[in-house]
């Protein structure tokens, strides 16, 4: 039996680098990020359906999603991000559904990256879920300098997901990913370890 295990956590939480350190464990990942901007790509139907919903200002002159614009909008007003991710999840999700579902059967462990696996209920697809996780100071100097962003600004993003804390409660397993980058791997390789044990 494969072994489904979910990693979440708030933006800037390390997320990606966590699934990255599966991977380099010879895990099979999925990454729903991923799926989300091949989904978005120029030319695909969802995208269409995104510049309808808010606006020709969303698509850049190479006719691919203007990310940061969209960002501005849907972070600044939860009932565009309500309406974005109505748009949005239920092509992310079919389309996470059928790659979990190409897992070869003799896969031991499949590690997903799913950012927002407890407020889209993807709770149901795993057998548990790692939760990275940071200060809440670490967490937002993080996003700031990955995005550009203000302090205010990057708040906002933070602000529009699940309290940490709440991810924290719920969490299978807890990945801190505060300090040096050979701690969190360390830690990911001893979880890889009691995975596989099972």
């Amino acid at each position: 039996m494969t072994y489904r295990l979910g990693i979440t956590g708030g933006i800037g939480t390390g997320k990606s680098s966590v699934r990255a350190d599966f991977a380099a464990n010879g895990v099979l990942t999925i990454d729903v990020d991923q799926i989300a901007r091949e989904l978005m790509r120029a030319g695909q139907p969802l995208l269409e359906e995104v510049r309808k919903a808010f606006g020709p200002m969303m698509i850049s002159g190479d006719g691919e999603l203007n990310r940061g614009a969209l960002a501005r909008v849907v972070f600044a007003d939860p009932a565009k991000l309500a309406k974005l991710n109505d748009i949005v999840q239920p092509a992310i999700r079919a389309a996470f559904n059928a790659q979990l579902q190409a897992v070869p059967a003799d896969t031991d462990l499949v590690a997903c990256e799913v950012p927002l696996l407890f407020e889209q209920n993807y709770d149901s697809y795993f057998n548990g879920v790692a939760v990275a996780d940071c200060d809440a100071q670490t967490q937002l100097q993080r996003v700031m300098a990955r995005d550009g962003l203000t302090e205010v600004a990057a708040q906002r993003r933070i602000d529009a997901q699940m309290d940490q804390a709440q991810k924290r409660k719920r969490a299978d397993f807890l990945i801190d990913t505060n300090g040096p980058e050979e701690l969190r791997k360390v830690q990911v390789m001893q979880l890889v370890s009691h995975l596989r044990g099972l």
